[in-house]
């Protein structure tokens, strides 16, 4: 992988500098990169709060499939690291007819140069944002000012490191236009107790979280909350969190306990005493 200088040149949007990537010889097609979209403001503060990727950050690619005059497609990578873009390959600018840029996570170049989902992933399961991009000679302007996502996004609380099975209806996910619509997501909570969905929901459209078989969260999208269902470029929260917190007691071989709700208690071995539903673990 090459590693090329890059200079800030002006400040873009995204609150962050444009870079340039310098050709590597004559020819050579050099690449001005723009910030990172935010995404708007969300609308609840249930667990904790996460405005999303507001920058660049390591790791992080753009996927380029550049199309020739004679239809043929070609792969390309950018990725950041260090401040810097990096690229996989020298291109030459020779007959490029067309090139889609895009940001999307889960996807990867294919061998035919197209760009496509990762194995194992879905659709919704991560950003899909296309690119503005601009040839102008030797030098391909990608930017994202102008471009505002076409979904939103659903922040679901749960327990960190504990994966939720969301079953959703009337939900289409951030993607391209042809796509298989998939009704059932596997979301594993980070760190900081929050899983993402992309996409959008319809009037009527609905979700339920399961943790394990226990159902933490049924909810419906009724025209009263969301009345041409979620906005696009719009954060939204649902708290899924399982409903106990946890305590100390001195017991002699217990010690931490649970109080939970009577219906997962029933399916957690739980019993009730003095009007609470409480469950205990071993040391």
């Amino acid at each position: 992988m090459m590693m090329l200088a890059a200079m800030a040149v002006t400040v873009s949007c995204g609150n962050e500098l444009e870079e340039v990537m310098q050709p590597s010889g004559p020819g050579d097609l050099q690449f001005v990169i723009g910030g990172f979209p935010q995404f708007g403001a969300g609308t609840r503060a249930v667990g904790t709060p996460d405005a999303g990727k507001t920058a660049w950050e390591d790791g992080d690619r753009l996927l380029l499939s550049i199309t020739s005059e004679s239809s043929k497609k070609q792969g390309y990578t950018l990725e950041y690291m260090s401040g810097e873009w990096t690229h996989d390959k020298v291109l030459a600018s020779s007959d490029i007819a067309g090139i889609l840029v895009l940001y999307a996570p889960d996807c990867e170049i294919k061998s035919d140069g197209s760009i496509g989902l990762v194995d194992g992933r879905l659709y919704g399961m991560a950003e899909y944002i296309p690119a503005e991009t601009v040839i102008d000679g030797l030098t391909v302007n990608i930017t994202f000012d102008g471009v505002t996502r076409d979904y939103s996004r659903l922040r679901i609380v749960g327990e960190p490191d504990k994966a939720l099975t969301v079953d959703v209806t009337g939900f289409i996910p951030a993607g391209p236009e042809e796509l298989s619509v998939s009704t059932s997501y596997t979301v594993t909570p980070d760190a900081k107790g929050n899983a993402y969905l992309y996409g959008t929901f319809s009037v009527g459209a609905t979700l339920s979280v399961k943790l394990g078989e226990v159902t933490v969260k049924d909810y419906t999208f009724t025209a009263e909350k969301t009345p041409n269902g979620t906005e696009h470029n719009k954060s939204y929260a649902l708290d899924a969190a399982p409903p106990y917190h946890t305590f100390s007691a001195s017991a002699n071989a217990w010690s931490n306990f649970a109080i939970l709700d009577a219906s997962i208690a029933s399916k957690t071995g739980a019993v009730k005493e003095s009007g609470l539903t409480i469950q205990w673990k071993k040391k």
